[in-house]
């Protein structure tokens, strides 16, 4: 799939969707009960509390309180692989639920297999560019949520349920406006790491 790529040091990566799970993003945790539509035995894994949202630094004053709800991310498995048409259908489907705020495709990259947050991460060329992203991010519908105190330049932001983007289209699409050093989205990783 030509749109399924990331930028890693300035070089497009290319990734294969995965049809057998999806990333979900919901405001309280998930029964695969809870997500079953159609008759599609599901399976919930990983799932995982995101707290980026509650422990991020504000970045310019005054700004919106980035949101203090908990948000859980789960890595969904299908029962078996889904078609290209099957697995849009499944996703339209979750997003019909009213605990759900986003939902992604999962990928493969070289065997190993990662789902995807709503977050991505963008490192500007320096502290004045704050007014430019904040622009950008307002004209997207994307959230600002803030920075970690220990790399001021690289900012969080958040595709919230009205953003037209999932994490990779939002990052990829920040890079290429050429107004920033790198942006990264935030893969959850569902292989243990070898060495």
């Amino acid at each position: 799939h030509e749109n399924n790529y990331y930028y890693y040091k300035g070089e497009k990566l290319y990734l294969d969707i995965d049809y057998t799970r999806m990333s979900v993003v919901t405001t309280e945790r998930m029964s695969a009960k809870s997500l079953r539509s159609s008759g599609t035995e599901l399976k919930i894994q990983n799932e995982a509390e995101s707290h980026t949202r509650s422990l991020t630094v504000p970045i310019v004053q005054p700004m919106k309180k980035a949101m203090e709800i908990p948000l859980y991310t789960a890595n969904v498995e299908l029962s078996t692989e889904a078609t290209p048409a099957d697995y849009v259908k499944q996703m339209n489907s979750f997003r019909a639920n009213k605990n759900v705020l986003h939902v992604s495709p999962a990928y493969t990259y070289r065997g190993k297999r990662m789902g995807l947050s709503d977050n991505f991460y963008v490192k500007l060329h320096n502290a004045e560019d704050i007014g430019m992203l904040c622009d950008l991010a307002d004209k997207h519908s994307i959230e600002v949520l803030g920075h970690n105190k220990f790399m001021p330049l690289w900012i969080i932001l958040s595709c919230n349920t009205v953003s037209t983007y999932n994490a990779i289209e939002a990052a990829n699409a920040f890079y290429e406006t050429g107004l920033f050093e790198t942006t990264e989205p935030e893969f959850l990783y569902l292989d243990p790491y070898h060495t």
